[in-house]
């Protein structure tokens, strides 16, 4: 069949009315297709078409149903058909916070042409809302939610109490660190003007080699993007950097393909199985830095070079950013800084995964230095990085990571965390120490202005377990008893000839938000139950 030059042709190709099996209609999907692919949307043929938002919500089901009605085998080439019926559903059924941008590059390749129509959510607190209207209370807790004020205007909900707290440790097991420059002065950065210079390049390169060279097993490394990585990979190679690196340690780099960044993390994980030590090169916000854990010997080191901040030419990130203007009264600048400290966080956190592990972090990029950057920090980074730590040069970095790792070398013995890290059952049954916690958890409550009950853990109002052995004792004692063995027997004749049924037992569960309802509005008074 010819490929048709208009949509009139393509109709006219095939009698619409006689269409009754898949070999009638298989043709007709492929040429329609191939009408779009090779259609040539210029500027003069764009036309503004409105359509109706019902009947896009069911384009997948209704071709799911003529696909599976016409008995089509080969769909393979009828598939850009099928996404563009997935892609309408989708955006007819949902308005509200999202919008359809047209992107013309990729983020990972700003510099080739790649056209993309995407659904984009502009509202994070879709996502959130049919949580909070389900339960009354919901906790949210993460390592790396800082600054905290930054979330609730996000979210769009009214917190009760917000807290950041920091870890706690026998020893200092993580040494956060901030390079500022080389070790010839030159500063380090990867701002626009200044990420290609071949000095900063250099530095970089060096600073990962010394480390290569200091520190045991297996060294993270974590780029803005994928295009910066590549260009400082290939300045390393000229330069002579990277055979410098692989006399020490083996180098796997992340790639945009799944398989291959697959392969590269388990070389990685038997490089440092075996004693050899790697160097593997990420991306922040690549599947390496939000999904995999590098416990122990597996991330000794973690550097990040530069500040992740996110490709600001994308359309979709300027339709967000004028959203949270336009809705949340939050500014460009403010979002843009806090998105980059919780990617940098979230990178540093894969350091550390444990209480008994240990890791060196480095934030390799002068604008660290800064205040309004290292405030948005978590709390338990910021505890641990001294102002000693603060705008180092490569080599006073590797002088302080040296005799960090050293200190970290010296046997830590499991006793001396005992009441400090960990709490043995002897702890627990420990008057003094049990006194001494209680104290602990009385100044963190009046700290936080967090509002209390004065009642035990085993009152009726909100223990139904509580309230369930009441339900049996009334119906014991129904009649009067003399003997113990008479009661035990009637106890037992409740439960095991099932006396007490499971709606019985399903209502006392239904009950505890109206329970607990009614007893915030007594102020932990006395309730109807």
């Amino acid at each position: 069949m010819v490929p048709p030059q208009d949509l009139s042709s393509l109709l006219q190709q095939i009698d619409i009315g006689k269409i009754e099996r898949s070999h009638q209609m298989q043709p007709l999907c492929e040429n329609k297709c191939l009408y779009f692919a090779q259609r040539d949307c210029r500027k003069d043929e764009i036309r503004v078409v409105c359509i109706e938002k019902k009947p896009l919500q069911f384009c997948s089901t209704r071709l799911s149903s003529m696909i599976e009605t016409l008995e089509l085998q080969d769909v393979h080439n009828i598939s850009p058909l099928v996404n563009v019926c997935h892609f309408a559903t989708m955006v007819s059924s949902y308005s509200d916070g999202f919008l359809v941008i047209i992107e013309p590059f990729d983020d990972r390749t700003p510099t080739i042409s790649a056209p993309i129509l995407t659904l984009t959510c502009l509202d994070a607190s879709v996502a959130l809302k049919p949580v909070l209207n389900a339960y009354p209370s919901v906790v949210i807790t993460s390592g790396t939610l800082s600054p905290l004020d930054m979330y609730p205007k996000m979210l769009d909900f009214t917190p009760v109490t917000m807290a950041s707290f920091t870890m706690t440790l026998a020893r200092s097991s993580i040494c956060p660190l901030i390079v500022s420059r080389g070790s010839d002065q030159v500063a380090v950065t990867t701002r626009f003007e200044q990420r290609e210079d071949p000095a900063v390049l250099r530095n970089y390169g060096a600073l990962l080699c010394e480390l290569a060279a200091s520190v045991p097993d297996g060294i993270v490394g974590f780029f803005p993007s994928y295009t910066y990585m590549e260009t400082a990979v290939a300045a390393w190679y000229s330069q002579g950097l990277l055979d410098a690196i692989q006399r020490h340690k083996l180098v796997f780099i992340e790639t945009t393909d799944g398989t291959e960044t697959a392969t590269a993390l388990a070389n990685y994980h038997l490089a440092c199985e075996t004693g050899r030590g790697a160097v593997l090169l990420s991306v922040a916000r690549g599947k390496v830095s939000e999904g995999i854990d590098f416990t122990d010997h597996l991330g000794r080191c973690v550097v990040m070079f530069g500040i992740p901040y996110v490709y600001t030419q994308s359309r979709i990130l300027k339709a967000r950013l004028q959203f949270l203007r336009e809705n949340y009264g939050i500014r460009e600048s403010d979002f843009l800084t806090f998105d980059a400290m919780r990617h940098a966080a979230q990178c540093l956190g894969r350091a550390l995964r444990g209480k008994t592990d240990y890791g060196i972090m480095i934030l390799a990029d002068k604008r660290y230095c800064r205040s309004d950057k290292r405030d948005k920090l978590p709390k338990w980074i910021q505890a641990h990085l001294l102002k000693s730590a603060v705008n180092l040069s490569t080599d006073e970095a590797l002088m302080i990571s040296r005799k960090f790792l050293h200190n970290m070398a010296q046997k830590c013995p499991h006793e001396d965390q005992l009441g400090l890290s960990l709490l043995t059952r002897e702890h627990l049954d420990n008057e003094t120490i049990m006194k001494r916690v209680e104290q602990s958890v009385k100044k963190f409550i009046a700290h936080w202005d967090i509002r209390t009950l004065d009642w035990l853990g085993n009152s009726l109002e909100l223990n139904p377990i509580e309230r369930l052995w009441q339900i049996l004792g009334d119906r014991a004692m129904k009649k009067s008893t003399l003997l113990k063995q008479e009661l035990i027997e009637k106890l037992i004749r409740v439960v095991w000839h099932h006396e007490l049924q499971p709606d019985s037992l399903k209502n006392l569960v239904q009950l505890m938000p109206s329970r607990c309802a009614a007893v915030m509005h007594a102020k932990g008074g006395a309730t109807k139950y």
